[in-house]
């Protein structure tokens, strides 16, 4: 009879557990129901900074249970126009994933509807109204990094660099860049082109103008012979990486890990975990620990790094590889303080 009650009260317990489980479950499965997350932006498939972020929604979908739609607006003049329309839809996170264009929109759109969250990608609003925050990278960090490596390995006078628009976000990299040059040979020049500007022609989309990349790309080889450039272009890179596929030219990728597009010619990337920041502050909106501010994200907090360098290490050196290591953990204590476009 005892042993009969033991049994009955064990099932009892276990009953009780699955019902406790099922109802926090379905608490969770309910709270993030009122989340939808919409990343409003100009292009995808750049293997870079966009794609980044479609890798956040995805895992956010699969991870939250959040439902995720990508508005692709082929232009930054519609980006307020789709915005409002993703609100309309019913989306209460929004993701304004072009940087500097998304800024007037959110701050219009942030007045007007207190009760969404606006994320401002790679661009700080400074002024954070009601549920609007930024979300941004001490890309300069990263970028003193690949200088140091760069000023190692080049044998020319001169080191080049493509960037999509003079900007600050790209200007940082740039001023990252030069650091880390200087730190290891001050005589040792960096001849910068941006393809808003330089280019044989104007263009809206720099960042997806693989064909003016690669113009630059072949000014910066012939007229100055350089042996590195450093691509700040999203998805124009790859025109840069098709040029010097055959030329004794190295590349260095940027935002995500690029170097097996052209195994042995790039040799590292800068990488930028857009992906990491977005998912964080989704996290925090989910958990109610939101903050309207700037989150912004270094080699401390994983923000940015360089990829692993798989195909190169040998051509990178395993001596200049402890160095950086060494090197990112002075930046990581303090010890060395990086230039930046930016008021840390």
């Amino acid at each position: 009879m005892k042993k009969s009650l033991k049994i009955i009260l064990i099932i009892c317990i276990i009953f009780v557990l699955f019902l406790t489980f099922l109802f926090l479950f379905d608490k969770v499965e309910f709270y993030n129901k009122n989340f939808k997350v919409a990343l409003v932006i100009s292009r995808i498939g750049d293997n870079g900074f966009a794609d980044l972020q479609v890798k956040a929604l995805e895992f956010v979908s699969k991870n939250y249970k959040l439902k995720t739609k990508i508005y692709l607006t082929y232009g930054f003049e519609k980006i307020e126009e789709y915005m409002e329309k993703a609100i309309k839809d019913g989306y209460n996170i929004i993701i304004g994933g072009n940087g500097l264009f998304c800024e007037k929109p959110i701050k219009k759109l942030s007045k007007i509807y207190k009760n969404v969250y606006f994320i401002s990608i790679d661009n700080d609003l400074k002024e954070h109204n009601n549920l609007s925050c930024s979300l941004t990278f001490k890309q300069n960090e990263a970028s003193f990094l690949a200088g140091i490596l760069a000023a190692k390995i080049s044998k020319s006078n001169t080191i080049g660099f493509v960037g999509g628009m003079n900007i600050d976000v790209i200007n940082d990299f740039l001023i990252g860049f030069i650091g880390g040059i200087n730190y290891i040979n001050s005589k040792k020049q960096v001849k910068s082109f941006y393809i808003d500007q330089d280019a044989f022609r104007k263009t809206n989309h720099p960042f997806t103008e693989p064909e003016l990349a690669s113009y630059l790309a072949k000014k910066l080889y012939e007229e100055y012979k350089v042996d590195i450039i450093y691509c700040v272009a999203g998805g124009s890179n790859f025109g840069i990486y098709d040029f010097i596929k055959d030329l004794p030219i190295y590349a260095i990728g940027v935002d995500t890990d690029q170097d097996a597009y052209l195994k042995g010619k790039i040799i590292f990337s800068v990488l930028k975990n857009i992906d990491v920041g977005i998912i964080y502050i989704i996290d925090k909106i989910i958990n109610k620990s939101f903050k309207n501010i700037n989150y912004r994200l270094g080699l401390k907090e994983n923000g940015v790094g360089l990829s692993q360098m798989k195909f190169t290490k040998d051509i990178v050196g395993e001596e200049n590889i402890k160095f950086i290591e060494e090197i990112r953990m002075k930046i990581i204590k303090g010890e060395i303080v990086v230039p930046t476009k930016f008021n840390e």
